[in-house]
């Protein structure tokens, strides 16, 4: 006697080959939804690294990427002081008022502006 194999797979009657699979069957559907989930992720990853990258390039060249989300405060204490000069000097305009002849010196007349 010889095996045969069976197939779950319906065959078109016009050609006598498998139709693709059920895909009502309930692996189909899972496997559906789990290339769809995987989809999803990789969409959202995408997202994150073009929104990275955005960012990245409107940043000055003086700027590190670094310096923007979490790790900022770290990359700034790691910095040399003329690193963060030329970052300060690439994000912000500081403006110090007049104060008076003989008078002390006066935080409050120290001005600092976001570049455009």
């Amino acid at each position: 006697m010889v095996a045969r194999e069976f197939s779950t797979e319906q065959p078109d009657n016009r050609t006598g080959h498998a139709l693709e699979p059920d895909l009502k069957h309930p692996d189909a559907r899972e496997d559906r939804e789990r290339n769809g989930q995987r989809q999803d992720q990789e969409d959202q990853r995408d997202e994150r690294l073009h929104a990275a990258a955005a960012e990245q390039a409107a940043l000055p060249a003086a700027v590190p990427a670094e310096l923007v989300g979490n790790a900022a405060e770290d990359t700034w204490a790691a910095l040399d002081m003329d690193s963060k000069r030329a970052a300060l000097t690439a994000l912000v305009t500081i403006t110090i008022l007049p104060s008076g002849s003989g008078k002390a010196f006066d935080p409050e007349l120290v001005r600092a502006t976001w570049r455009n």
